[in-house]
């Protein structure tokens, strides 16, 4: 029988792994021994040095003849990457199990609260998941895994957003940078870089997340509605317009 993520997590669950013999063992060390346990390779951090690159470096470092790139809905073994976010505050990367029905997913990984940097499982929102990269051998679904049920529903602009809802915003043009924020007037001003990913019909030249000039366009990242006022919803502690956001409906 074809071996499956769970087999994965049967194998190394409360132990760790340092495959790279640096810093002990990290979220890359538990990410990239999931890999080779594949028969894949293992892929570096060679641009700033943190598991984000696995993310940002997709196109050019030679992981997407092994990998397909996704984005939610989430199957179970899918590597799942975020940026720097509240939750992730160097980025991370680690193993995707299954959804928690509540804005909140269960991932298998290294250096996320396990004794001495072990494996372990534990929740996390998807604030600051940029993406995910499914192994090919998984492409067609999980061996012996049930078909997951449609939820039925879908992103929809111009909807009424209320508190506790998921969002996240349409396609978005930028007037600029300032510091770690980037001006969007769409949005309603200054939004933090960390929770924004570059949009897929970017007009900078690449879809890479970084904003070389001022023709690129954001989307505000998947987050929780936290209140709502005519016009406006507030997302990680600040107020943006609600035009371009969506809901789930």
């Amino acid at each position: 029988m074809a071996k499956t993520p769970h087999d994965f997590y049967l194998a190394v669950i409360g132990k760790s792994f340092d495959i790279d013999h640096y810093y002990g063992p990290q979220c890359w060390d538990g990410a990239m021994y999931y890999s080779q346990w594949l028969g894949y390779p293992r892929f570096s951090c060679t641009s700033s040095g943190y598991v984000k690159d696995i993310w940002n470096l997709r196109k050019t470092s030679g992981i997407l003849k092994y990998y397909n790139e996704v984005q939610r809905p989430f199957q179970d073994g899918d590597i799942i990457v975020w940026r720097e976010c509240g939750q992730c505050p160097l980025s991370h990367i680690a193993i995707f199990r299954k959804d928690n029905g509540n804005g909140t997913f269960v991932a298998l990984g290294q250096n996320q609260g396990g004794a001495g940097g072990a494996f372990n499982q534990r929740n996390f929102t998807y604030d600051g998941v940029m993406g995910g990269l499914r192994p090919k051998c998984y492409a067609g679904g999980i061996p012996g895994a049930a078909a997951p049920k449609p939820s039925g529903k879908a992103w929809t602009q111009n909807c009424v957003l209320r508190k506790g809802d998921r969002t996240k915003s349409v396609s978005c043009a930028i007037q600029g940078i300032q510091g770690n924020c980037v001006r969007c007037d769409a949005l309603g001003g200054l939004v933090p870089l960390a929770h924004v990913s570059e949009a897929r019909d970017t007009r900078d030249g690449a879809c890479d997340n970084y904003l070389a000039t001022t023709n690129a366009r954001i989307t505000l990242d998947e987050c929780t509605v936290q209140a709502v006022k005519p016009g406006y919803a507030m997302v990680h502690g600040y107020w943006v317009k609600a035009g371009p956001l969506m809901g789930l409906r």
